[in-house]
């Protein structure tokens, strides 16, 4: 018990961390490409209407605040600690929910490569899949 407690506190702590880097390097809501090739950062700061865009293969990691997903027919709700995998270029509608000025949205955005995903979705355990298609789309909490 006391090692779970012990995991969880370490994983608030480096979303604490991660928000306060993200603000740092997104002082006003936008995108921001990084440094690093294929990794964006975003930030919003209040809930959006729904916006139609295309999931290409991808980690979606968010650090604070929550979005919601309509792919494939299936609506996906995820938020703070948790990431979205995809494995394929997939319509869908998307929108930040749950965000304020005071408290915005921060996700962190990592282009993938097919052969890098179907490993990810290997080694991650209680993922949800859309439409029993584990290599198309799934939602799990992010580990230390």
């Amino acid at each position: 018990m006391k090692d779970m407690v012990d995991t969880l506190r370490e994983a608030v702590r480096l979303r604490e961390e991660t928000v306060r880097l993200l603000l740092r390097h997104l002082p006003a809501r936008g995108d921001c490409p990084s440094p690093v090739a294929g990794t964006t950062l975003y930030r919003r700061d209040a809930s959006e209407h729904v916006a139609n865009c295309v999931y290409r293969p991808q980690v979606i990691l968010i650090a604070q605040g929550w979005k919601s997903a309509i792919v494939a027919g299936q609506k996906m709700t995820y938020g703070a600690g948790q990431f979205m995998l995809t494995g394929l270029d997939m319509p869908a509608q998307a929108r930040t929910v749950k965000v304020s000025p005071g408290k915005p949205f921060f996700s962190i955005m990592v282009s993938l490569n097919k052969g890098i995903l179907d490993q990810l979705f290997i080694e991650t355990e209680n993922s949800q899949n859309v439409a029993g298609n584990p290599s198309a789309l799934g939602v799990a909490d992010a580990d230390t």
